[in-house]
């Protein structure tokens, strides 16, 4: 038995910088309703919640969960319902 992928070529990246496949500053997800993202403001701006408390709570790192809130990236659709039970977890002020 002979290995047939030893001959293909190695996949090359479509970017001319040859750095990878997704473009620096494009978020990957579309994004969320603005209730969901506003709601974990709050919580942080009312000193509520860190972000660190969060994040452990959502199951992504206090970094994720930073551009997130910057607007750098969005949360993928899978982490809606997450975010919806750590908004719930809090009452309203």
């Amino acid at each position: 038995m002979t290995n047939d992928r030893s001959k293909s070529p190695p996949m090359q990246s479509q970017r001319q910088d040859n750095r990878g496949h997704w473009p620096a500053g494009k978020p990957r997800n579309p994004p969320p309703p603005p209730d969901l993202i506003a709601g974990m403001i709050d919580l942080y701006q009312a000193e509520r919640a860190s972000l660190r408390y969060m994040a452990a709570k959502i199951g992504v790192s206090d970094r994720t969960l930073r551009r997130w809130l910057a607007g750098e990236d969005h949360p993928h659709v899978s982490m809606y319902r997450r975010i919806e039970a750590l908004l719930r977890s809090f009452p309203a002020a």
